[in-house]
């Protein structure tokens, strides 16, 4: 018992290392402003009483913010990314190419 104890802590300690990485949460921010989009599709796409014939058109609607998600960070993004000059977020050192974890 005591063995998969330490296991279960081994495991939680290496996902918490992930999960403060600096790409990891950035990428959750870059998602949040992805998902935004795609989540109001996929509600569209779950209806009952769905109109194949407003599936393509909701498609398309869908692919421009997404197109332009490639060119320009949405505001999610934005909002983190804004606080970051170098490797410094407000003030703090988030981020050290030597080492393995951030914040």
């Amino acid at each position: 018992m005591a063995s998969s104890d330490a296991q279960d802590a081994d495991k939680a300690k290496g996902l918490l290392i992930a999960v403060r990485q600096f790409n990891f949460v950035a990428l959750c921010h870059t998602m949040k402003d992805i998902l935004t989009h795609v989540v109001l599709l996929s509600k569209h796409f779950q209806r009952e009483d769905l109109d194949f014939s407003t599936a393509q058109p909701m498609v398309d609607s869908t692919k421009a913010p997404l197109g332009e998600l490639m060119v320009h960070p949405g505001p999610s993004e934005a909002e983190f990314f804004r606080p970051l000059q170098g490797n410094k977020f407000k003030g703090d050192k988030v981020f050290d190419s030597h080492s393995k974890t951030s914040f």
